[in-house]
């Protein structure tokens, strides 16, 4: 318990300091101050719980301070006065601004440090209930966070599934959760990007959709059966009631209003499952997560699991791989994206919009960019292969708009590349600058092909045809000319010439050289 006086009269403050009983008022530590801005920087600086002041002093009077007191603290602080002047005005503001007590100047020690005393006493009090009702307030976020902790071991099956062992865990845990209820499982979910895109909080955004689900189920900002999740696309909260599913469904209309509000009708989803043993919950909650997973078709809608429709593939081809190919070989980017866009379109109409049929599609898609690349010695993986193109393909299967998206990133990357690739020297010009920048090091036929986004097989046929040797010997031919530049004009040791040429291997430096130079090097050298 600390005491902050505030007097301009200097002897006053001393004798207070010094005389008054600290162990009997149960004071640790006293500040003094001599006017009230100093009085104000030690409040807030210090832990200060009684104030004993003047009134009457110089620039700003005790008044004024206590009025500035009761404006910033965190708790209410008890607030004595001590003064020589018993004016009505003075004590009326003291009353006003609820001061404990109004003491008269001359000093009383006795009389001061009773009231201390008391004021000490109910500061003491106050602390204890805000300390009783902080207990109070930890003992139900941890009975909250206790049962939570209950049902998200029971949606991802951590809990034995049988009743006594569930019955055991309910006993340990001394939760408010029956072990012989039938319970329905309410199961949301929505796009995880949509739901932390409308705040930089992760934990504003995690806590409204809680609490919009507890507001609707039970009326109430934190419901205990619930408990939430995130994986790579969804985010997804069950929550668990002790009710008929259509007592539920009927709640849950207005749920789905703010959903589509909010977030957008394509960006959740929420199924209500049968009235079940918690022995059974597990299974139900995981047979709708898996179902999520697969429903492009029923977003925007919370259903009755029973009720759901489950998407059936198509057998029909989607895209014409020759029609596709006709516009691309003649690179009608238009009328090759115009084709695109039509197959996306199919999807959206009538039933054709599934995740087995996006996915077909997305495969069609790909196996003829594929063929169009490879026809060209272009190698798709590596072109197709980044990071954001990876990402749109991902998205892809549960949106027709990131279909639509993905599909003509495929196509103009295809085409673009293969019109830069037209547009710079010949291929075969290019292989062979690549050589000679790099023929000293460890250089491969896969090395050129990668650095060119070509296939190996390609390029090592293309150069062949076009040169008329393997990249293999050009390479050998490059290193043997400058060796022999070396041999001729330095004084180099024929194992040093052979390395910074490339060679690792002196014999073989040897027989090469002597193929192409028709002498061996030590005889070159002595030329």
């Amino acid at each position: 318990m600390n005491l902050l006086i505030v007097d301009d009269d200097i002897p006053t403050t001393e004798v207070l300091r010094n005389y008054l009983d600290r162990e009997l008022i149960g004071i640790d530590e006293i500040y003094t101050a001599f006017q009230v801005d100093m009085a104000k920087r030690i409040f807030t600086e210090r832990q200060v719980d009684m104030i004993l002041c003047d009134i009457e002093m110089p620039r700003e009077n005790g008044l004024s301070f206590l009025e500035w007191v009761r404006s910033v603290e965190k708790q209410k602080t008890e607030f004595l006065f001590l003064t020589c002047y018993e004016k009505f005005e003075y004590a009326r503001g003291a009353v006003e601004y609820e001061a404990s007590n109004y003491l008269l100047k001359p000093i009383d020690i006795p009389k001061v440090t009773e009231a201390l005393q008391k004021s000490a006493a109910q500061a003491r009090r106050r602390q204890q209930a805000l300390e009783y009702e902080r207990m109070g307030r930890y003992w139900e976020y941890g009975q909250l966070k206790l049962i939570r902790n209950f049902w998200h071991n029971m949606v991802w099956g951590y809990l034995a599934q049988n009743q006594e062992a569930i019955g055991r865990e309910i006993g340990r845990l001394n939760i408010p959760v029956c072990a012989d209820e039938a319970y329905t499982a309410v199961f949301v979910s929505l796009d995880r990007t949509a739901v932390f895109e409308k705040d930089s909080s992760r934990e504003l955004c995690r806590f409204l959709i809680e609490n919009s689900i507890s507001q609707v189920l039970e009326g109430k900002g934190a419901m205990e059966n619930l408990t939430s999740f995130e994986d790579e696309t969804r985010f997804c909260t069950c929550a668990f009631l002790p009710m008929e599913p259509e007592g539920i469904l009927r709640m849950c209309r207005g749920l789905e209003s703010f959903f589509r509000t909010y977030y957008g009708r394509e960006k959740f989803a929420g199924y209500i499952s049968e009235r079940v043993p918690l022995t059974e919950l597990y299974a139900a909650c995981r047979e709708m997560s898996g179902f999520d997973k697969e429903n492009i078709s029923g977003r925007g809608r919370i259903l009755r699991f029973s009720q759901r429709c489950m998407d059936e593939p198509g057998t029909d081809r989607i895209l014409e791989q020759k029609e596709f190919l006709v516009r691309m070989e003649h690179g009608e980017r238009g009328r090759a994206i115009e084709y695109v866009e039509n197959c996306c379109r199919s999807l959206e109409n009538g039933d054709g919009k599934s995740i087995h049929n996006m996915r077909r599609f997305q495969t069609e898609l790909l196996q003829s960019i594929h063929v169009y690349l490879y026809q060209r010695g272009i190698d798709a993986a590596r072109l197709l292969g980044d990071r954001g193109f990876l990402e749109l393909q991902e998205k892809a299967p549960y949106s027709v708009f990131d279909m639509m998206k993905w599909s003509i990133c495929g196509v103009n990357k295809a085409l673009d590349f293969n019109r830069e690739m037209q547009k710079k020297k010949t291929v075969a010009d290019q292989i062979e600058g690549y050589l000679r920048q790099h023929y000293t090091e460890d250089v491969t036929r896969n090395q050129v092909a990668a650095q060119l986004c070509l296939t190996p097989e390609y390029v090592g046929k293309l150069f062949k045809r076009e040169r008329g040797v393997s990249i293999q010997d050009y390479v050998n031919s490059l290193r043997i000319e400058r060796a022999a530049q070396l041999l001729a004009s330095t004084d180099q040791k024929i194992t040093d010439v052979a390395l910074a040429v490339g060679f690792n291997n002196i014999p073989y430096f040897s027989t090469v050289f002597k193929k192409y130079m028709g002498v061996a090097p030590k005889d070159y050298n002595s030329k």
